[in-house]
């Protein structure tokens, strides 16, 4: 089969599968910047095995043009842009697979926004691409349970697997399965992050509450020092009461909360604080 990716490192054993048993004819990515999972492997791969990649979006023209040069899907695995999606009459396919139980969850980072809202469950939803976001008939969804144990990268982690082989299913039996896609049901509203206050360290937490922000948001959080704000590239937490007081060596910082500190290394915040990181 022949396929258009879009996609980044998230769903990297996927986009692996493909270029060992389909074509992948080009490759539409974005910069990551806030998150684990950046666009740097996927590219790598591409250039080592000569495959075309773009960081602009795709338009309709280009569309075409696959189609006529033989595409039998595009395929866009957590993808930050809405992708055009022509008639299907006109030989377009395209699906798209997103970390939620759809129709709820639509989000730019659905997995930090169902741990922040404390679900036990979450999952992931293949489905046909739409002009609106996340909007499209499902075709496949599986359920992932949530585990206090888990931080989002380890629910990033198991929700790739899960469309790993979501999509090995799908690609086995496309036709039937494209043609008993379920229209999506109810109108819920879209997942958004907690405002930034919710996700920043500051002296007035304890160590639980900061564990559990980075937890959860990992390197959307932010550590507030006077008037600086940054990305903490890890995170450690100790015990002995610092106080309100910080020690910083190069980019290396010691900063106290209420019952104990944190040990981290500190990456510059992201001017702009959009955290929408995944889609």
């Amino acid at each position: 089969m022949k396929i258009v990716y879009f996609g980044t490192d998230v769903y990297l054993p996927t986009f692996i599968f493909l270029l060992k048993n389909h074509t992948v004819m080009k490759l539409y990515t974005y910069h990551q910047t806030e998150d684990y999972f950046s666009d740097r492997e996927i590219v790598t791969l591409a250039e080592r095995l000569g495959i075309p990649y773009s960081y602009d979006l795709i338009t309709m023209e280009e569309e075409r043009r696959f189609i006529a040069e033989g595409c039998d899907l595009f395929l866009s695995a957590e993808y930050d842009r809405l992708i055009p999606v022509l008639p299907e009459e006109d030989g377009f396919r395209g699906v798209n697979l997103h970390c939620a139980l759809l129709p709820e969850g639509r989000s730019y980072c659905p997995v930090e926004c169902a741990m922040a809202r404390g679900l036990k469950e979450t999952g992931v939803t293949l489905h046909k691409l739409a002009p609106r976001f996340d909007a499209g008939s499902i075709i496949l969804q599986r359920r992932i349970p949530i585990p206090e144990t888990y931080d989002s990268i380890d629910l990033t982690i198991e929700c790739a697997r899960a469309a790993d082989g979501m999509i090995r299913e799908f690609l086995a039996d496309p036709d039937r399965l494209w043609n008993e896609a379920v229209p999506q049901k109810g109108v819920f509203p879209a997942w958004f992050l907690p405002p930034w206050e919710e996700r920043i360290i500051t002296h007035d937490l304890t160590v639980a509450e900061a564990r559990n922000r980075f937890r959860i948001f990992n390197r959307m959080v932010r550590i507030q020092i006077g008037e600086k704000e940054y990305n903490p590239e890890f995170f450690e937490t100790g015990s002995a009461v610092f106080g309100p007081r910080v020690i910083l060596a190069q980019d290396v910082v010691i900063y106290g909360l209420k019952d104990g500190h944190i040990r981290t290394r500190l990456l510059p915040a992201d001017s702009e604080g959009n955290g929408r990181g995944r889609k």
